[in-house]
């Protein structure tokens, strides 16, 4: 049965306009009910409320076959990553704040100033866009101290065209000294100049309770929790040239990015925390394109390649702990490689690198170990016909490696390739669906 986005969207404000759940949307809101656009879902609800909304949204995401493929909290928002497992794929970013306008542990923007700037949209209740962008810009100059044009401009129109209102509500808030800095001479250019400086009034401001200390406490306490079960995933796409992994992951990559928004990251073979040897050497730039016929090129003597093999030994295990890990740890995101470590074994030729298997299989101690593996395979002879450049022969010796790869690591799952893409590209979603919500089947969530 087909489940779309829209008809999700449309039960979910029914429901909670029905129940008569005090809420509104949080940021952009233009494309709902149909959907989210390019956004995520931040809904605002009243703390009272909340326990409620809770059990109404189980019922909700149970009915739709949604799985929640990603979760963690803060001290005031419960960030959801959810997918529908139907005739067509789709994610959902889905951010429910439940205290208020919050940076970590304190509130930076109190709820009841924004009331006056509920609107009704569409049977909806959302906050006013230049209101949500406005706020918006006060919490990233504080986290960043910087902020987007979008939010910046959002901030100057708002503020000039209510000044005796914002001078005297600042002012409250945040003190004279920031009232000054911001009024004196505002406009779009001199603003960008001041946000950091901005941001660091309100900082000081807003943490300047004794409280805060203790509640910071819990808020790492909090965070460093993620760490034992992961928000994040890496993903690692092997087959032969010609098996469709460029296809698949161009396919897999927009449905991930509406669960994961700007959290999908792609990586060609390594981390690439430090440029390859070509770059280095000056022989070849970051933007140049990857080499599509490795083959017909000359293999590395013995001292070389024991050079590079090590250089890039640095990448992996140095580059998925400094690069990689952090952001899989504490986040909701999704790391795709295009090829790994793996393919010394399944396609050593490739890499250039002359040294024997035991090297490679030496290697494997260290190096950190994707999440999912997908490998993708066909008939050789239909490999052969997509990418003739290789010799059916090694087609062949790589489907065979690949297979008898597959087979021995538990966490890699086989799509075939022979059939349709459509096909294939389901399979693969249904195993990185599968993966991802076995994690968190263990996790109460609120």
């Amino acid at each position: 049965m087909e489940y779309t986005k829209s008809e999700f969207l449309e039960d979910l404000f029914s429901i909670l306009n029905t129940n008569q759940i005090d809420y509104f949307v949080v940021g952009e809101y233009r494309n709902l009910p149909e959907s989210t656009g390019n956004n995520e879902l931040g809904i605002m609800v009243n703390p009272i409320e909340a326990h409620r909304l809770m059990s109404l949204f189980a019922d909700l995401i149970k009915r739709f076959n949604i799985k929640i493929v990603s979760f963690y909290t803060n001290n005031n928002v419960l960030f959801y990553r959810l997918f529908c497992v139907s005739v067509n794929y789709w994610g959902l970013q889905l951010d429910l704040y439940s205290k208020g306008c919050f940076y970590q542990v304190n509130d930076f923007y109190p709820v009841e100033l924004i009331k006056n700037d509920i609107l009704l949209y569409r049977g909806i209740r959302v906050l006013d866009l230049r209101k949500a962008y406005t706020i918006a810009f006060l919490k990233d100059i504080v986290h960043k101290g910087w902020s987007s044009d979008t939010y910046t401009n959002a901030f100057v129109e708002e503020v000039t065209s209510n000044e005796l209102k914002y001078r005297a509500q600042f002012t409250q808030l945040y003190g004279s000294e920031f009232v000054e800095l911001l009024f004196q001479n505002l406009s779009l250019e001199k603003l960008f100049t001041k946000t950091a400086a901005l941001g660091k009034i309100i900082h000081h401001k807003i943490f300047r309770n004794p409280f805060s200390i203790k509640k910071q406490l819990s808020q790492r306490i909090q965070f460093l929790r993620r760490a034992f079960y992961k928000p994040g995933y890496t993903i690692a796409f092997l087959g032969t040239d010609g098996s469709g992994k460029t296809t698949i992951i161009d396919r897999v990559k927009p449905v991930l990015n509406e669960a994961y928004r700007k959290s999908v990251y792609y990586e060609h073979l390594r981390p690439n925390l430090i440029p390859t040897i070509a770059v280095l050497l000056g022989k070849k730039n970051e933007s140049d394109q990857p080499d599509y016929d490795p083959h017909s090129k000359k293999q590395f003597g013995v001292l070389e390649s024991i050079l590079r093999f090590n250089y890039y030994m640095i990448d992996y295990v140095f580059g998925y702990w400094l690069k990689v890990y952090p952001k899989k740890a504490f986040r909701s995101c999704v790391w795709i490689f295009d090829r790994y470590y793996y393919e010394y074994f399944i396609d050593p030729r490739r890499t250039r690198i002359s040294l024997p298997r035991w090297a490679f299989t030496l290697g494997l101690i260290s190096i950190p170990k994707p999440d999912l593996i997908i490998c993708l395979g066909a008939n050789p002879e239909i490999i052969h016909a997509r990418k003739p450049e290789v010799p059916l022969q090694e087609v062949t010796r790589q489907v065979n490696e690949l297979i008898s790869f597959y087979k021995k690591h538990k966490n890699a799952a086989w799509i075939d390739t022979n059939c349709c893409v459509d096909r294939s590209v389901a399979d693969t979603l249904n195993a990185i669906s599968h993966l991802m919500e076995n994690r968190f089947k263990s996790i109460k969530l609120p």
